[in-house]
């Protein structure tokens, strides 16, 4: 297999509806009216409306651009964990993220068909609640979460008349992203923003040196993004990492180049923290990265 061509480079920068699936609105938790209603505002001025994907006991939110264009690729957007524990360090009820960061990006990037997914319980009362909370817990990348995922894609990929997708996930998104990538067979290219590459590694290795406290038993109830690693390993990727994230630090990328010999992979670090920092420098890197791996 040809050597990696991994580079680490730090940079000093600062609707037509488909059955199952129908325009998002009037669904929101009162945790999630405020940011949906900024979002909604911020989306319709980048050409980008409201969805919501609804499979047996899942209904994913998010935002699309179908564009008008012969253009074959959708690129997809997916949000990161969110918030996931309460004041009192407990799962919360309602994992709608206070910074929507992956949607503030995608507001950034050209593609004319492009497809923002919140997570689970994220901008919808539906899913929230003691019910659902293993889905932001042991369970954020269980079997059924992907396959929802995977389903959403595939409607937003109909919608979109689209033949193969661009992947983009922020933190526990880009964990996500990693292992649709690794079963889908339409992924084009690959890209993490302080991506969630290695539960086992973060479990294991970072989280107890940072608290001082056993979290053995986390993500019990997850696929790990990195033990499938060699499935992706002639995917074309870019793995971002902020060299400020205290959250998700740069060395997961190490661990997760580790499990195979890669034929194009790119660790780029940037002078971020794991919500601070992105939004200014992404055009910048869609320029610079993203939008040449697409090409």
């Amino acid at each position: 297999m040809a050597s990696s061509l991994h580079k680490k480079l730090l940079l000093q920068a600062a609707l037509p509806i488909l059955a199952g699936l129908f325009v998002f609105s009037g669904c929101t938790s009162p945790r999630a009216e405020p940011a949906w209603g900024r979002m909604l505002e911020e989306g319709a001025s980048h050409a980008l409306h409201p969805v919501s994907f609804n499979f047996g006991i899942f209904e994913l939110a998010g935002m699309m651009r179908t564009g008008t264009t012969p253009e074959t690729s959708l690129v997809v957007y997916i949000e990161g964990d969110g918030h996931t524990l309460n004041e009192n360090g407990e799962l919360a009820d309602d994992p709608t993220p206070e910074t929507p960061l992956a949607f503030l990006l995608a507001v950034s990037d050209p593609a004319p068909k492009l497809l923002y997914l919140a997570r689970i319980g994220q901008f919808n009362k539906r899913n929230t609640g003691n019910d659902y909370r293993k889905y932001w817990g042991n369970a954020r990348f269980s079997v059924e979460v992907v396959l929802a995922a995977n389903q959403a894609i595939d409607r937003a990929k109909s919608m979109a008349k689209a033949e193969k997708i661009h992947l983009i996930g922020f933190s526990g998104g880009g964990g996500l992203a990693v292992i649709l990538a690794e079963q889908r067979k339409d992924v084009a290219s690959l890209v993490t923003v302080a991506g969630l590459l290695d539960t086992g590694w973060w479990v294991q290795e970072y989280l107890p040196s940072k608290v001082r406290k056993d979290y053995s038993g986390a993500f019990s109830l997850s696929i790990n993004p990195a033990d499938h690693a060699a499935k992706i390993s002639g995917q074309p990727q870019i793995h971002f990492s902020g060299s400020k994230d205290t959250e998700i630090p740069m060395e997961m990328v190490d661990s997760f180049e580790k499990k195979t010999p890669f034929l194009f992979f790119r660790h780029i670090i940037l002078p971020c923290g794991h919500n601070e920092g992105w939004t200014a420098i992404w055009p910048q890197m869609l320029e610079s990265y993203a939008l040449p791996l697409r090409a």
